[in-house]
Protein backbone atom coordinates (compact mmCIF):
# COMPACT_ATOMS: atom_id res chain seq x y z
CA UNK A 1 0.00 0.00 0.00
CA UNK A 2 2.94 2.18 0.58
CA UNK A 3 4.47 1.80 -2.57
CA UNK A 4 1.46 3.69 -4.55
CA UNK A 5 2.37 6.99 -2.14
CA UNK A 6 5.98 6.89 -3.32
CA UNK A 7 6.19 10.64 -4.26
CA UNK A 8 10.02 10.96 -4.99
CA UNK A 9 10.76 14.38 -6.13
CA UNK A 10 10.76 15.16 -10.01
CA UNK A 11 14.17 16.12 -10.69
CA UNK A 12 15.60 13.48 -9.03
CA UNK A 13 13.45 11.17 -10.68
CA UNK A 14 14.39 12.37 -14.47
CA UNK A 15 18.01 12.48 -13.76
CA UNK A 16 18.16 8.55 -13.01
CA UNK A 17 15.72 8.20 -16.06
CA UNK A 18 18.13 9.79 -18.40
CA UNK A 19 20.59 7.88 -17.02
CA UNK A 20 18.55 4.03 -17.44
CA UNK A 21 18.24 5.43 -21.11
CA UNK A 22 21.47 6.29 -21.70
CA UNK A 23 22.92 3.09 -20.14
CA UNK A 24 21.37 0.57 -22.95
CA UNK A 25 22.33 3.07 -25.92
CA UNK A 26 25.88 2.78 -24.96
CA UNK A 27 25.83 -1.11 -24.38
CA UNK A 28 24.65 -1.54 -27.98
CA UNK A 29 27.21 0.23 -29.63
CA UNK A 30 29.46 -1.96 -27.41
CA UNK A 31 30.86 -5.32 -27.13
CA UNK A 32 31.35 -5.09 -23.39
CA UNK A 33 29.27 -7.57 -21.20
CA UNK A 34 27.75 -4.95 -18.48
CA UNK A 35 27.77 -7.71 -15.25
CA UNK A 36 29.54 -7.39 -11.98
CA UNK A 37 33.33 -8.69 -11.27
CA UNK A 38 33.43 -12.36 -10.88
CA UNK A 39 35.12 -12.38 -7.60
CA UNK A 40 36.92 -9.84 -4.99
CA UNK A 41 35.72 -6.99 -3.03
CA UNK A 42 34.66 -3.29 -3.92
CA UNK A 43 33.31 -0.44 -2.60
CA UNK A 44 30.33 1.86 -3.32
CA UNK A 45 29.44 4.84 -2.40
CA UNK A 46 25.93 6.44 -2.86
CA UNK A 47 23.78 10.01 -2.32
CA UNK A 48 20.03 10.28 -2.87
CA UNK A 49 17.07 10.98 -1.18
CA UNK A 50 14.98 9.11 2.06
CA UNK A 51 11.65 9.00 2.04
CA UNK A 52 9.06 8.39 5.27
CA UNK A 53 6.26 5.99 4.85
CA UNK A 54 4.57 6.48 8.52
CA UNK A 55 1.55 7.93 11.07
CA UNK A 56 1.48 11.35 9.03
CA UNK A 57 0.50 11.16 5.34
CA UNK A 58 2.50 14.12 4.13
CA UNK A 59 5.87 12.49 2.99
CA UNK A 60 9.00 14.42 2.44
CA UNK A 61 11.83 13.69 0.94
CA UNK A 62 15.53 14.48 2.35
CA UNK A 63 18.58 13.62 2.23
CA UNK A 64 20.70 10.11 2.85
CA UNK A 65 23.94 8.45 1.79
CA UNK A 66 24.95 4.83 2.09
CA UNK A 67 28.30 3.25 1.89
CA UNK A 68 28.77 -0.08 1.14
CA UNK A 69 31.76 -3.10 1.41
CA UNK A 70 30.71 -5.69 -1.01
CA UNK A 71 31.99 -9.63 -1.35
CA UNK A 72 31.71 -11.17 -5.31
CA UNK A 73 30.95 -14.67 -5.01
CA UNK A 74 30.10 -15.30 -8.51
CA UNK A 75 29.26 -13.22 -11.15
CA UNK A 76 25.61 -12.69 -10.54
CA UNK A 77 25.85 -13.17 -6.54
CA UNK A 78 27.54 -10.86 -3.95
CA UNK A 79 27.58 -10.19 0.01
CA UNK A 80 27.25 -6.66 0.57
CA UNK A 81 27.59 -5.13 4.31
CA UNK A 82 25.99 -1.53 4.14
CA UNK A 83 26.12 1.70 5.97
CA UNK A 84 23.34 4.55 5.71
CA UNK A 85 22.44 7.77 7.44
CA UNK A 86 20.24 10.67 6.90
CA UNK A 87 17.36 12.22 8.39
CA UNK A 88 13.28 11.62 7.86
CA UNK A 89 10.52 13.89 7.98
CA UNK A 90 6.61 14.06 7.41
CA UNK A 91 3.47 15.78 8.04
CA UNK A 92 0.06 15.21 9.27
CA UNK A 93 -1.70 18.29 7.24
CA UNK A 94 -4.74 20.03 9.23
CA UNK A 95 -7.70 17.61 8.91
CA UNK A 96 -11.04 16.62 10.94
CA UNK A 97 -8.57 15.60 13.88
CA UNK A 98 -5.81 17.50 14.13
CA UNK A 99 -4.37 21.15 13.80
CA UNK A 100 -1.52 19.49 11.86
CA UNK A 101 1.95 17.53 13.21
CA UNK A 102 4.96 17.60 12.12
CA UNK A 103 8.52 15.25 12.34
CA UNK A 104 11.83 15.23 12.07
CA UNK A 105 14.74 12.62 12.69
CA UNK A 106 18.31 11.78 12.08
CA UNK A 107 19.38 7.49 11.82
CA UNK A 108 21.63 5.55 10.83
CA UNK A 109 21.66 1.60 9.60
CA UNK A 110 23.90 -0.99 9.00
CA UNK A 111 22.57 -4.11 7.10
CA UNK A 112 24.05 -7.33 5.36
CA UNK A 113 22.04 -8.68 2.43
CA UNK A 114 22.58 -10.64 -0.97
CA UNK A 115 22.28 -9.45 -3.95
CA UNK A 116 21.48 -11.42 -7.14
CA UNK A 117 22.55 -9.98 -10.58
CA UNK A 118 19.70 -10.73 -13.36
CA UNK A 119 22.35 -12.57 -15.55
CA UNK A 120 21.23 -15.69 -13.83
CA UNK A 121 18.35 -15.23 -16.40
CA UNK A 122 20.73 -15.66 -19.13
CA UNK A 123 22.50 -18.70 -20.72
CA UNK A 124 24.55 -16.48 -23.30
CA UNK A 125 25.09 -12.80 -22.20
CA UNK A 126 26.18 -11.22 -25.88
CA UNK A 127 22.99 -10.20 -27.16
CA UNK A 128 22.59 -6.38 -26.39
CA UNK A 129 18.95 -6.98 -24.55
CA UNK A 130 20.31 -9.59 -22.16
CA UNK A 131 23.68 -7.45 -21.45
CA UNK A 132 21.19 -4.86 -20.48
CA UNK A 133 19.33 -6.85 -18.20
CA UNK A 134 22.12 -8.56 -17.25
CA UNK A 135 23.08 -4.82 -15.34
CA UNK A 136 19.94 -5.26 -13.10
CA UNK A 137 19.82 -7.09 -9.01
CA UNK A 138 17.77 -7.70 -6.58
CA UNK A 139 18.53 -8.56 -3.14
CA UNK A 140 17.43 -8.94 0.74
CA UNK A 141 18.86 -9.00 3.98
CA UNK A 142 18.81 -7.92 7.52
CA UNK A 143 19.70 -5.07 9.62
CA UNK A 144 19.45 -2.42 12.59
CA UNK A 145 17.83 1.01 12.34
CA UNK A 146 18.84 3.65 14.96
CA UNK A 147 16.20 7.16 14.95
CA UNK A 148 17.11 10.34 17.15
CA UNK A 149 13.41 12.44 16.69
CA UNK A 150 14.84 16.43 17.19
CA UNK A 151 11.30 17.47 16.17
CA UNK A 152 8.21 16.66 16.81
CA UNK A 153 4.44 17.83 17.26
CA UNK A 154 3.55 16.73 20.86
CA UNK A 155 0.26 18.05 20.61
CA UNK A 156 -3.56 16.75 18.49
CA UNK A 157 -4.65 20.36 18.63
CA UNK A 158 -1.79 23.30 18.94
CA UNK A 159 -4.44 25.87 20.21
CA UNK A 160 -5.28 23.35 23.20
CA UNK A 161 -2.02 21.73 23.62
CA UNK A 162 -2.49 20.50 27.38
CA UNK A 163 -6.04 18.91 26.62
CA UNK A 164 -4.79 17.24 23.66
CA UNK A 165 -0.99 15.90 24.42
CA UNK A 166 0.44 13.39 22.82
CA UNK A 167 3.78 12.37 25.14
CA UNK A 168 2.20 8.54 25.70
CA UNK A 169 1.96 8.02 21.49
CA UNK A 170 5.67 9.36 21.11
CA UNK A 171 9.06 7.48 21.41
CA UNK A 172 11.97 10.24 20.34
CA UNK A 173 14.77 7.12 20.64
CA UNK A 174 14.16 3.82 18.83
CA UNK A 175 16.61 0.98 17.59
CA UNK A 176 14.75 -1.97 15.75
CA UNK A 177 15.46 -4.20 13.10
CA UNK A 178 14.43 -4.14 9.59
CA UNK A 179 13.92 -6.07 6.46
CA UNK A 180 15.88 -4.13 3.70
CA UNK A 181 14.98 -4.82 -0.17
CA UNK A 182 16.72 -3.85 -2.65
CA UNK A 183 16.46 -3.60 -6.48
CA UNK A 184 18.88 -1.27 -8.93
CA UNK A 185 21.29 -1.16 -11.76
CA UNK A 186 25.11 -1.35 -12.78
CA UNK A 187 26.81 -0.19 -15.57
CA UNK A 188 30.14 -0.74 -16.21
CA UNK A 189 32.70 2.26 -17.45
CA UNK A 190 34.55 1.25 -19.46
CA UNK A 191 38.20 1.95 -18.86
CA UNK A 192 37.51 4.62 -16.57
CA UNK A 193 40.51 6.14 -14.95
CA UNK A 194 42.62 3.22 -17.26
CA UNK A 195 41.16 0.42 -15.62
CA UNK A 196 37.78 -1.01 -15.91
CA UNK A 197 37.08 -1.01 -11.68
CA UNK A 198 34.28 1.45 -11.64
CA UNK A 199 30.59 0.92 -12.25
CA UNK A 200 27.71 3.83 -12.02
CA UNK A 201 25.09 2.28 -9.37
CA UNK A 202 21.50 3.31 -8.84
CA UNK A 203 20.07 1.36 -5.76
CA UNK A 204 16.51 1.78 -4.25
CA UNK A 205 16.17 -0.06 -0.52
CA UNK A 206 12.77 -0.15 0.73
CA UNK A 207 13.23 -0.83 4.56
CA UNK A 208 10.25 -2.45 6.13
CA UNK A 209 10.57 -1.85 10.05
CA UNK A 210 9.24 -3.73 13.13
CA UNK A 211 8.39 -0.94 14.74
CA UNK A 212 5.79 2.04 14.41
CA UNK A 213 8.28 4.69 15.91
CA UNK A 214 10.30 4.95 13.25
CA UNK A 215 8.36 8.47 13.08
CA UNK A 216 7.99 9.16 16.71
CA UNK A 217 4.33 8.56 16.35
CA UNK A 218 2.18 5.59 17.31
CA UNK A 219 -1.30 6.86 16.60
CA UNK A 220 -2.98 3.59 15.89
CA UNK A 221 -5.00 4.14 18.93
CA UNK A 222 -6.15 7.62 18.32
CA UNK A 223 -6.31 8.00 13.96
CA UNK A 224 -9.28 6.66 13.02
CA UNK A 225 -9.15 8.29 10.52
CA UNK A 226 -6.06 7.04 8.46
CA UNK A 227 -6.10 3.12 8.68
CA UNK A 228 -2.90 2.45 7.49
CA UNK A 229 -1.12 3.66 11.32
CA UNK A 230 -2.26 -0.29 12.69
CA UNK A 231 1.32 -0.80 9.96
CA UNK A 232 4.60 -0.57 11.07
CA UNK A 233 6.68 2.19 9.62
CA UNK A 234 8.59 2.10 6.05
CA UNK A 235 11.27 4.20 4.77
CA UNK A 236 13.26 4.31 1.77
CA UNK A 237 16.48 5.90 0.16
CA UNK A 238 17.20 5.84 -3.48
CA UNK A 239 20.72 6.78 -4.12
CA UNK A 240 22.88 7.33 -7.51
CA UNK A 241 26.80 6.47 -6.87
CA UNK A 242 29.67 4.29 -7.79
CA UNK A 243 31.15 0.61 -6.92
CA UNK A 244 34.79 0.91 -7.13
CA UNK A 245 36.49 -2.31 -7.54
CA UNK A 246 39.13 -2.73 -4.85
CA UNK A 247 41.53 -5.49 -7.02
CA UNK A 248 41.17 -5.30 -10.83
CA UNK A 249 39.89 -8.21 -12.76
CA UNK A 250 42.62 -7.45 -15.31
CA UNK A 251 45.71 -8.03 -13.17
CA UNK A 252 45.02 -11.79 -13.84
CA UNK A 253 44.23 -11.25 -17.53
CA UNK A 254 47.52 -9.43 -17.60
CA UNK A 255 49.84 -11.50 -15.35
CA UNK A 256 48.40 -13.95 -17.25
CA UNK A 257 49.50 -12.03 -21.05
CA UNK A 258 52.87 -11.21 -19.43
CA UNK A 259 53.13 -15.31 -18.57
CA UNK A 260 52.44 -16.38 -22.63
CA UNK A 261 55.07 -13.62 -23.84
CA UNK A 262 57.61 -14.68 -21.71
CA UNK A 263 57.29 -18.57 -22.05
CA UNK A 264 57.04 -17.60 -26.02
CA UNK A 265 60.50 -15.60 -25.44
CA UNK A 266 62.17 -18.72 -24.13
CA UNK A 267 60.41 -20.85 -26.49
CA UNK A 268 62.00 -18.47 -29.65
CA UNK A 269 65.22 -17.60 -28.10
CA UNK A 270 66.30 -21.34 -27.70
CA UNK A 271 69.07 -21.94 -30.79
CA UNK A 272 67.80 -24.09 -33.54
CA UNK A 273 69.60 -27.36 -34.39
CA UNK A 274 71.81 -26.69 -37.48
CA UNK A 275 71.86 -29.08 -40.45
CA UNK A 276 75.54 -30.28 -39.57
CA UNK A 277 74.38 -31.42 -36.22
CA UNK A 278 71.23 -33.07 -37.78
CA UNK A 279 73.30 -34.89 -40.57
CA UNK A 280 75.47 -36.06 -37.22
CA UNK A 281 72.98 -37.35 -35.26
CA UNK A 282 71.41 -39.38 -37.62
CA UNK A 283 74.29 -41.93 -38.35
CA UNK A 284 75.14 -41.73 -33.99
CA UNK A 285 71.68 -43.12 -34.16
CA UNK A 286 71.75 -45.53 -36.22
CA UNK A 287 75.21 -46.66 -35.42
CA UNK A 288 74.11 -47.25 -31.74
CA UNK A 289 71.04 -49.52 -33.17
CA UNK A 290 73.27 -51.70 -35.63
CA UNK A 291 76.15 -51.99 -31.87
Amino acid sequence: MFLKQLNFRLSFIQGCAIIMFLAPIRVLAQEEVVIPRASGYSLGLGMGIATMYGDLNKHISTFGGRIGLARHLTNSLLLDVEYYSGSLSSEETPNTWTTGLKSSSKFFSVDINAKVNLSVLFSNTETPLSRFISGFYIGSGIGYVDVTVNNITESINTRKPLDTSLRSCIKKHDVQPYLPLNIGYRYQLKNFLGANRTQIMMNLNMCYTYSDYIDGYNLSTINKVNKSNRFNDVYSLLTLGFSYALTSDDHSARSHHRNNNRLQKEKTSQPKPTKKQEHVAVPEFKQSIID
